[in-house]
């Protein structure tokens, strides 16, 4: 496990394309099959689907509501189609731990949120060692190794940091993107 952790030099989407390629480097070396990912709109899960269609990975978005749960009718069926499980998040934090986690990044936050989802859903197949792909308002930008400390306890531990941002504040220009 010596690979190096990549951090981005700001947070945000425009780094959704090279979280991928990190991760996908990882699955391939470590034999994984699935992945979590945050993905409200459903567009980050189905650029994942493209970019995953090879290798036969199972994908599961969840969705976090800060923006509401708005997938459009078109876009659940595109992602029905490329079999890729979605719920809505339902494991959000108390104030104090969600910010100790944003003193990461706020995709560190949220990938701790959406593999306790997929947990508490019974969606993971393999609780060892789970792959959480979240980011800062849309795309990605954190991925993280987790370890379950079972089902019965849906609690995670870090077991490798794949990428970051290093700045943790979207700029003022991309906020007005996000919101």
């Amino acid at each position: 496990m010596n690979e190096p952790v990549c951090y981005f030099e700001k947070p945000g989407k425009s780094n959704t394309e090279e979280v991928f390629q990190i991760v996908k480097k990882y699955v391939l070396a470590h034999h994984m099959n699935e992945i979590v990912l945050a993905s409200t709109t459903g567009q980050t899960a189905l650029l994942a689907a493209n970019f995953f269609h090879d290798l036969g990975i199972k994908i599961i978005a969840v969705g976090v509501d800060t923006f509401g749960w708005c997938q459009s009718e078109e876009i659940k069926n595109e992602l029905r189609k490329k079999q890729i499980l979605a719920v809505p998040c339902v494991h959000y934090f108390e104030q104090d731990t969600a910010n100790a986690l944003r003193s990461f990044s706020q995709g560190t936050k949220v990938t701790f949120e959406i593999a306790e989802t997929a947990m508490e859903n019974n969606l993971l197949s393999d609780t060892s060692r789970i792959i959480a792909i979240g980011g800062t308002g849309f795309g990605s930008d954190t991925a993280l190794v987790l370890r379950s400390n079972g089902k019965q306890n849906p609690k995670f531990d870090v077991i490798q940091i794949l990428c970051m941002p290093e700045t943790k504040q979207l700029d003022e220009k991309d906020r007005k993107n996000v919101f």
